[in-house]
């Protein structure tokens, strides 16, 4: 939650985010700090 003068004032252009596709085409958002290498382990196959 900001007013936009942090951001602007050290030319943030985006923040951290991790996102899985999924081979089925499903975009799964990661939310800040998880822990994601156990889900794609579960989820993966090899």
């Amino acid at each position: 939650m900001s007013d936009g003068r942090v951001e602007k004032s050290f030319q943030v252009r985006g923040y951290p985010s991790k996102y899985i596709l999924t081979p089925g085409g499903k975009l799964i958002t990661m939310p800040f700090g998880f822990d994601w290498q156990p889900l794609l382990e579960e989820v993966a196959t090899f």
